[in-house]
């Protein structure tokens, strides 16, 4: 049995037209929610918060949903077979935060022409399976959200997410999986128990694109692309892939390697098999650093090397062939503080 509920608010703050249709059976039987289908048109939302320790204009909501008698706790178990928002608008505002024009800002969101298609699986006390099969939107600070999708799976031992796309106007970003296993006590993780692997991550990214985080990235406008496979646990990480390249290939970096003791003294170890920057990306990466290329390194022009590099405990050590515009050499080279032995 399916009733249909039309939900109509005329609250400053939240002007939507919700449209659902929810299975009562399931409800009576077990407190179960199955919604089949929600519509949200006309989403129009003016959240926020008089500071950061104040309560938000909407606490009444969440005051509400939460339960009268912490002895009695109701267990959650939700359903949504479609949820589809159409044209929203979200604001939110701590009033007393400073603003940043052209700049996303946590603060201040301001979130329009939002579209969704959502399917939520199962989520309960100790687990959330979800898809969300579209979510475009734009922020007032210069994001532009194509499309974004996504699975996710996670409950108190594991979680995952299954084949991420984003889509910005010149840029895709893809992940086939990022998995994690864990043990949980009392709610918090146990570091120790931490295991993650990252599987085809492949990327095609302008950096203007990301310009709203970081103005220094709003001139740079050519296109970079990227490949990443790696797993690791809490302390280390084992890179079996790293791949930067642009188009004319003037800057290359294929790579792997690894980095252990994360948390203490980091120890790494990294085959380049090549890396390739030219004097124009060395320079880009500079003004990136707000720090001036050194002399030395300026003189050699277009840098390429082949070879490892590595830093155990202090001792940093390079090993491999080195070509510039001065010439080739193979090198062999260790530093230690402030010696250096080269040859």
């Amino acid at each position: 049995m399916i009733f249909l509920f039309m939900i109509k608010t005329k609250r400053r703050w939240f002007r939507p037209l919700v449209l659902a249709q929810i299975d009562i059976m399931p409800l009576l039987r077990s407190g179960d929610i199955n919604i089949s289908s929600a519509q949200i048109f006309g989403l129009d939302a003016n959240l926020y918060k008089k500071d950061k320790d104040a309560k938000p204009n909407f606490q009444f909501v969440l005051d509400s949903l939460a339960s009268k008698d912490n002895s009695k706790k109701t267990p959650l178990h939700l359903a949504i077979n479609s949820l589809v928002i159409r044209n929203g608008k979200i604001k939110y505002d701590i009033l007393d935060a400073p603003q940043t024009p052209n700049k996303f800002n946590i603060n201040h969101l301001l979130l329009s022409s939002i579209s969704s298609h959502i399917i939520v699986n199962k989520l309960d006390n100790n687990s959330l399976w979800a898809n969300l099969k579209s979510l475009s939107f734009n922020d007032a600070s210069g994001i532009s959200v194509k499309q974004l999708t996504f699975e996710t799976k996670i409950d108190q031992h594991q979680g995952f997410i299954n084949d991420f796309s984003l889509i910005l106007p010149n840029s895709h970003v893809k992940l086939k999986q990022l998995s994690t296993h864990y043990q949980l006590e009392n709610k918090k993780l146990i570091n120790k128990s931490l295991k993650y692997s990252i599987k085809g991550f492949k990327a095609d990214f302008t950096p203007s694109d990301f310009a709203p985080f970081t103005d220094d990235l709003r001139s740079l406008h050519t296109n970079y692309s990227t490949a990443l496979e790696a797993k690791g646990t809490y302390d280390d990480v084992r890179i079996g892939l790293l791949s930067i390249k642009n188009e004319d290939l003037s800057t290359l970096l294929h790579a792997k390697g690894w980095v252990n003791n994360l948390h203490h003294r980091p120890n790494w170890k990294f085959s380049l098999n090549p890396i390739t920057i030219n004097n124009a990306t060395l320079k880009t990466i500079a003004k990136l650093l707000h720090q001036a290329i050194p002399s030395t390194l300026n003189n050699l022009g277009d840098i390429y090397y082949k070879g490892s590099v590595s830093s155990i405990r202090g001792n940093l050590n390079a090993h491999g062939t080195l070509r510039s515009s001065a010439g080739e050499v193979r090198l062999t080279a260790n530093v230690y503080g402030k010696n250096i032995r080269a040859k």
